[in-house]
C-alpha cells in the first residue's frame, strides 16, 4: 500500500482507483479545497506522504 496526498487538480475516476486497489488516498478536494501549496505540502510532510 502506498501513502498518497492527491491535490484538487486529480480527478476523482483516478482517486477512486487508487483507493479500490488499497491506496492510501488523502484527497484534498474533501479535506481542505482552497488550501495553500505551503499548507499541502506541509501536511503531505507530517503524513509522510511525500518520497524522494
Amino acid at each position: 500500500m502506498t501513502k498518497l496526498l492527491a491535490n484538487v487538480n486529480v480527478a476523482a475516476a483516478v482517486v477512486s482507483a487508487l483507493r479500490a486497489d488499497s491506496h492510501d488516498v488523502v484527497w484534498i478536494k474533501e479535506l481542505g479545497r482552497g488550501s495553500t501549496d505551503d499548507v499541502v505540502l506541509a501536511m503531505a510532510l507530517a503524513e509522510n506522504r511525500v518520497s524522494s
